[in-house]
């Protein structure tokens, strides 16, 4: 063989077809590998979302239990208690028909000096809720039902009548009388409280009363937590964790 001749190896069409089977097979494979791949890790992110969301409802529901448990100590810490004094006054007579002058002799006259108290705080029969904020996962929402006068009366041991007289033509002023008298006195004294603020004061110290003692607790997860007063006219007033 010269120098100048020129040796062409022309692959045959057996050979063509094997690099082309073999290459097909093994993009095939690969595709497979990363489907599978994908499917895995898709796979394994579901249960590790599962496995957040159980364990943040679990501490949720942890949270839960803990934050009823301290609102029923705090309802009965946080009862707001007012004595009060006051002056039951009673002057009434009978008129003349037709006339309408005093009855000579028909005038009655009670005066009463006495002592009495005003309980007022949370009732859990109302109902409280503790809810999450749709937006935020971590923030916790507790509702608690507005303040009320749970208990108001009069000491009997402070009564104190200055004036008792019933005149010729009256009748005299019988117990019954006077306890009326005195429990419409109560029940005015009780106004009065609720509108120079006793209730929402009440409010404020179940609300701070209640996140002091849920601060010094360990909870679990970390939740910001929002406790809310719901009044009368949707009037909300609230109390929050600090930064």
């Amino acid at each position: 063989m010269t120098p100048e001749q020129t040796i062409v190896v022309v692959p045959s069409a057996a050979s063509t077809s094997t690099f082309g089977s073999t290459l097909a097979a093994l993009l095939v494979v690969i595709a497979l590998t990363c489907v599978a791949i994908y499917f895995f890790n898709k796979h394994r992110k579901a249960k590790e979302q599962q496995r957040i969301q159980e364990e943040q409802r679990m501490s949720f529901e942890q949270l839960q239990s803990i934050i009823r448990e301290e609102v029923q100590d705090v309802c009965e810490l946080a009862l707001v208690r007012k004595n009060f004094s006051s002056v039951v006054s009673v002057d009434v007579d009978k008129k003349i028909p037709f006339l309408n002058v005093h009855m000579p002799g028909s005038s009655r006259k009670f005066l009463m000096d006495y002592s009495g108290t005003i309980v007022c705080g949370v009732d859990l029969k109302d109902g409280v809720k503790v809810m999450r904020d749709g937006a935020f996962n971590n923030k916790v929402k507790v509702i608690l039902p507005p303040s009320k006068i749970l208990d108001i009366y009069a000491d009997v041991s402070s009564f104190n009548i200055r004036l008792q007289d019933a005149g010729l033509l009256a009748s005299k002023i019988s117990i019954e009388e006077q306890n009326a008298w005195v429990a419409a006195d109560v029940a005015k004294e009780g106004r009065r409280a609720v509108q120079e603020g006793l209730l929402l004061r009440a409010d404020d110290n179940a609300r701070q009363l209640l996140l002091s003692r849920i601060g010094s607790r360990i909870l679990p997860g970390s939740y910001e937590l929002e406790i809310v007063t719901l009044n009368a006219g949707n009037d909300v007033r609230q109390l929050t964790t600090p930064e």
